[in-house]
């Protein structure tokens, strides 16, 4: 019958996908894996509105008050009521100021990033994982699911029983949780229908602020535990593949190679035993890459991985989109 795949972030607990390999791996668009593996930043148009025009002479008595309250509450606002903060952020420029670095809390913690967290593509056939993956709590957990000593448990099902499975989590990283409440509802509805310019321009902002801009130029995955990265704009490979099936390719896991995908046995070994099980992830640019520890350079292995690739697309052309 073949086995089964998850992929899964240890850290944050989440698992997606759960059918064969050869099912999701080579048609999936990954662009929500990319979204979350970069970092989300403020729109750029959030500095040049404070920075243009005049300011209005505020003339009540809010911003009397001092910069440390009025931050009290916005912290207060933000995990009370986020929609209320966002309207309160776009009030005017002093407040804007004041409420962008709140902003972006807010942003980051609703993208759900899976930055630096430990990624894996675990087969239900994968039992001898990497020395050193697994923490001493998820060590006990997975023994704790032991029944029998025939069927033991294993990553597979522990994620199965236990990890957080909800397809929004994975089908648009900007989907905040709080777009569904009422207010942000209503808040849209009223902006549609009364279509004054003012109205419309704080409506660009409140959007602005929700939305996550990205660094713009050629992408880089960069595997922040080993320090190697790949290139996005070297790899010659048909256009559909991107830096997901990059990172899915070497993150596999398993104890058995059936993957429902043709596979030679030059790099069977490679493809079910990944050399980046376990590790943690990055989407950057060239001028926007992390520093290593200790001063430490990149190690480009676009080459290698390409190999691989070549060889999943070329023997699978069907399953790729092809044909």
């Amino acid at each position: 019958m073949g086995q089964y795949w998850y992929l899964l972030n240890l850290d944050r607990r989440e698992r997606a996908y759960g059918a064969k390999l050869g099912e999701w791996y080579p048609s999936e668009d990954y662009r929500w894996l990319e979204q979350r593996l970069k970092i989300p930043r403020l729109s750029p148009n959030i500095d040049r509105w404070i920075a243009q025009g005049k300011r209005a002479v505020q003339r009540g008595s809010l911003l009397k008050l001092p910069n440390e309250m009025i931050d009290e509450i916005f912290t207060e606002l933000r995990v009370e009521d986020p929609v209320s903060m966002v309207c309160f952020a776009v009030a005017c420029k002093e407040l804007l100021s004041l409420g962008k670095p709140h902003a972006y809390k807010l942003m980051k913690a609703e993208c759900r990033s899976w930055i630096n967290h430990r990624l894996i593509c675990v087969g239900d056939y994968g039992s001898n994982l990497p020395q050193g993956l697994l923490t001493a709590e998820e060590e006990a957990a997975i023994e704790g699911m032991r029944e029998d000593d025939e069927y033991p448990p294993t990553l597979y099902s522990l994620a199965a029983a236990t990890f957080d499975s909800h397809l929004d989590a994975f089908d648009d990283a900007f989907r905040f949780a709080w777009f569904e409440s009422p207010q942000y509802d209503i808040m849209c509805h009223e902006s549609i229908r009364r279509q004054t310019p003012t109205q419309k321009n704080d409506w660009r902002m409140i959007t602005s602020l929700l939305s996550p801009a990205y660094d713009q130029g050629p992408a880089v995955l960069c595997n922040m535990s080993k320090g190697e990265c790949v290139r996005q704009d070297a790899l010659n490979l048909p256009a559909g593949i991107s830096l997901g099936h990059v990172l899915v390719s070497q993150i596999c896991c398993s104890d058995d190679p059936s993957c429902s995908m043709v596979v030679g046995e030059d790099f069977e070994k490679n493809f079910e035993r990944g050399r980046w099980v376990g590790d943690r992830f990055c989407i950057a640019t060239v001028s926007t890459m992390p520093k290593l520890t200790g001063g430490a350079e990149w190690k480009d292995v676009t080459c290698e991985v390409h190999e691989l690739l070549c060889h999943l697309c070329y023997e699978n052309p069907e399953d790729f989109d092809l044909e």
